[in-house]
């Protein structure tokens, strides 16, 4: 890795504030500023950042994963014809972000008042319980697993925005309940997709293929074990 870091690496406001972001994330996102050439352009792999942290690459991977589904990043990755190996990465810093100036908006969707994001006015007491309670069984789990990389979730901010995504995904998405409680407890045990989802805050972000990624993970679900039933925080 050529690559020599500037001086100083850029953290915005949108980035430090992000609660779905571990704190590695954030400072990876500023080392990957720092190191970014005149284009714009990152080349460090996850070896560097490994040795430059003192942390494993698995742990590096997830941060930047995270980074990139949340949309602060976009990866092109090169490999080999006719292999699936990435021989070289390039990662770019997205511009698109946008500074919130209002404390009383609307954003993605999700209502802010005073910095503090509402739970959906259409959820009911009983649709609440097994949405908080999915909420709760999936990242206490998670947090078993990557105790060091997961976010920040146990708040009343961050629940609300985990319950609201879960919510749209049945409201606007047309999922059921059962559907989506399976496709995730599923996923926090599958090898691929446990990693990558550290957050129910970015299930219904669209993926590459233009599906959203609770949409991905659904598939994978279905393709991978024989339909299954949610009950009381175990897959039966």
């Amino acid at each position: 890795m050529n690559s020599k870091p500037s001086y100083y690496g850029v953290l915005p406001a949108q980035v430090r504030y992000d609660t779905a972001l571990t704190n590695l994330a954030k400072l990876l996102y500023c080392e990957i500023s720092a190191l970014s050439s005149k284009d714009g352009i990152c080349f460090a792999t996850n070896g560097y950042f490994a040795k430059l942290y003192e942390s494993s690459e698995r742990t590096i991977s997830r941060g930047i994963c995270s980074l990139e589904e949340n949309g602060y990043i976009k990866i092109t990755r090169h490999r080999k014809k006719g292999d699936f190996k990435v021989v070289k990465r390039e990662i770019e810093l997205m511009s698109k972000m946008s500074v919130v100036k209002d404390k009383n908006v609307q954003y993605n969707n999700i209502k802010i008042i005073n910095n503090n994001i509402l739970l959906d006015k259409n959820v009911t007491k009983e649709i609440y319980k097994p949405l908080h309670d999915l909420a709760i069984l999936f990242y206490t789990t998670q947090e078993s697993n990557y105790k060091s990389i997961m976010p920040k979730w146990n708040n009343d901010d961050y629940m609300n925005n985990s319950i609201n995504i879960l919510y749209r995904l049945i409201n606007k998405d047309g999922y059921k309940l059962d559907d989506i409680s399976n496709a995730i407890l599923w996923g926090v045990h599958d090898d691929f997709w446990s990693s990558r989802t550290l957050t129910l805050t970015t299930l219904r972000n669209k993926s590459k293929n233009g599906n959203t990624k609770f949409t991905n993970l659904h598939l994978a679900y279905k393709g991978a074990v024989k339909p299954t039933k949610y009950q009381g925080g175990i897959l039966r």
